[in-house]
């Protein structure tokens, strides 16, 4: 889709589509790490919907032109590290076959690169990692962060910005000072513990009853405080008359007061069972968990049989009113209203102590500070009109029609800019797109969309207006040992293996050595289109910003389209 440009800016061209009627082509950049970030959706039914969502920071760059003496030194120096052996093939033309790398080999390559880092980071971590094996010496100078392991192993030290897992492998520090998508912020817990009521604590213990031998209703005349019922409590005795309250059933309730003598049933456990003893023929103390808010002033009751009781004999907790149940009548159910004194539940023969309690819980707190909530924010439509509640959308480009005959022509550019991600997260640094022609958009992630039509060309002219000098410096880590990202061919005694980390390493505030490749390169490319190579956005088609002091501003692969005009750099 795109054909070359000059060394500031691109012209683009779109050939015929065959596959679909409808294309939509959603141009979107937020670099994410150093190497090119690009999605795109399937086809259906009519039309094809394609997204990129990177800029193609590109990560590969003109090491294929590097001399070829260099290449032949390499070799050289491989075959003579036995790193490889020649061979001849079938037809018997020597061929070069690359050594098996052994374990050792492979920690002593890690040792180095891990070294590299640490020098280039001028920082040392809190952690260290141990580098078994043949694995090289510290250099001179990273010898004094070095610290030594006590086992014998060199101790290398590792960039505050990265921890180890327990494999030895070093991984970003998500929690870290440094901004990483991967992981959301953690939140800050703070609880405090809730108070515990034990009620009617000193009622369970033996009495003379182990149990009752008909189902019957007592209501307890202590108030509940407010909170949270966790639990119903009960003496599981054995002893006593009756023998033992295990293997009967009740339920619990808590009654909340409507008048005289009435009450409504707020909560009801359903049926229960008094357990087995935990040590056969020793009593104790059984609890029946439940979830129940109540109100100061509830009260707590029971129906059934298997609850220790007194009869009246003068003792201190004759404050629970026993009600015989009349024959074949049922449990109290929850949300029912009752009243005590008259049939069925008649007044009270004796006054009765019962062994039943129960646990309140009240106060505890918990605040969450901090993270990132789930589902709090709608997605985004298409255009202004469907911007969802941080204001996100994705503008739709409009076409100029005039401009090449035949054909919807567009002029995008490639800037930097902050929008807010989430309610719970402050606004964002981002790379992305905005169209310039016909009135404009803003930036947004994931626009402009640039809605195509079966066999109309679409012709675009790409922009790279991102921040240059020190302000083009990508604000995520950028691992300058791979190829492409470092040391470029201009810089003097280039051979490739150079250390990228420490030449090309400069603080934040002054800008990338002129001979090496900058963090703002960019290039757009479309995935499964009808697109001639110079309009594709191969990895060496990418363009630097016009005001950008590099040796390298553009790609060895950069070609403006034949009939479009040559764009010229843009205003610095």
């Amino acid at each position: 889709m795109r054909e070359g440009m000059f060394p500031k800016e691109q012209t683009m061209t779109r050939h015929r589509i065959r596959m679909a009627a409808t294309l939509v082509l959603v141009l979107a950049a937020v670099t994410w790490g150093s190497g090119p970030v690009t999605r795109a959706a399937g086809m259906a039914g009519d039309a094809v919907a394609m997204a990129m969502t990177g800029t193609e920071t590109t990560a590969a760059s003109d090491a294929a032109a590097a001399p070829q003496s260099a290449r032949a030194r390499d070799r050289a120096a491989a075959n003579a590290q036995g790193q490889q052996t020649v061979v001849s093939d079938a037809t018997g033309r020597p061929r070069a076959r690359m050594q098996k790398v052994t374990p050792i080999q492979r920690r002593a390559a890690a040792a180095r690169l891990k070294a590299k880092m640490a020098r280039a980071s001028g920082r040392v971590g809190r952690q260290t990692l141990s580098v078994e094996g043949a694995a090289p010496q510290a250099p001179a100078d990273l010898a004094p962060m070095a610290l030594i392991d006590p086992g014998g192993g060199q101790a290398l030290p590792v960039p505050s910005y990265y921890k180890i897992d327990n494999n030895g492998q070093l991984f970003p520090d998500y929690s870290g000072a440094v901004a990483n998508w991967a992981n959301s912020p953690r939140p800050v817990v703070t609880t405090t513990d809730p108070v515990v009521t034990p009620i009617q604590a000193s009622r369970l213990a033996a009495r003379q009853y182990a149990t009752g031998t008909v189902n019957l209703l007592a209501v307890f005349s202590e108030p509940l405080p407010a909170g949270t019922l966790t639990a119903f409590q009960s003496f599981n005795q054995y002893g006593g008359i009756n023998t033992q309250s295990a293997g009967r059933t009740f339920h619990a309730y808590v009654l909340r007061p409507t008048g005289a003598n009435t009450y409504t049933v707020l909560y009801s456990s359903g049926l229960l069972t008094v357990p087995p003893l935990s040590t056969p023929q020793v009593s104790e103390v059984a609890s029946y968990p439940a979830n129940v808010a109540v109100e100061e002033g509830d009260v707590l009751a029971f129906w059934g049989q298997g609850i220790p009781m007194d009869v009246s004999n003068g003792g201190p907790y004759l404050d629970a009113y026993y009600y015989q149940a009349s024959p074949a009548v049922p449990a109290p159910a929850q949300g029912a209203s009752i009243t005590v004194g008259t049939s069925p539940f008649r007044n009270p023969t004796a006054l009765r102590t019962f062994a039943f309690g129960a646990i309140v819980e009240a106060g505890g707190t918990q605040a969450i500070v901090g993270g990132m909530r789930k589902f709090v924010d709608g997605l985004p439509g298409l255009g202004a009109g469907a911007a969802n509640n941080l204001g996100q959308y994705l503008p739709v480009a409009v076409p100029d029609t005039t401009t090449y005959e035949g054909s919807d022509y567009y002029e995008i550019e490639l800037g930097q800019y902050t929008e807010q991600m989430h309610s719970d997260l402050p606004p964002t640094t981002l790379r992305g797109y905005r169209q310039t022609n016909m009135g404009g958009t803003p930036f947004h992630y994931l626009g402009p969309a640039i809605v195509a039509h079966k066999g109309r060309p679409v012709r675009v002219k790409f922009t790279n207006n991102l921040p240059a000098g020190a302000g083009g410096k990508l604000f995520i880590p950028v691992d300058k040992t791979i190829m492409g990202a470092g040391i470029g061919p201009a810089y003097p005694g280039w051979d490739g293996k150079l250390d990228a980390a420490t030449i090309c390493e400069t603080p934040a505030t002054m800008p990338t050595p002129a001979a090496c490749y900058t963090e703002n390169r960019a290039t757009i490319h479309l995935h499964g289109g009808v697109t001639p190579w110079i309009s594709d956005g191969t990895t060496h088609q990418w363009i630097t910003p016009g005001n950008e002091a590099t040796q390298y501003p553009k790609g060895v692969s950069v070609f403006n389209v034949p009939d479009m005009p040559n764009p010229g750099k843009p205003p610095v």
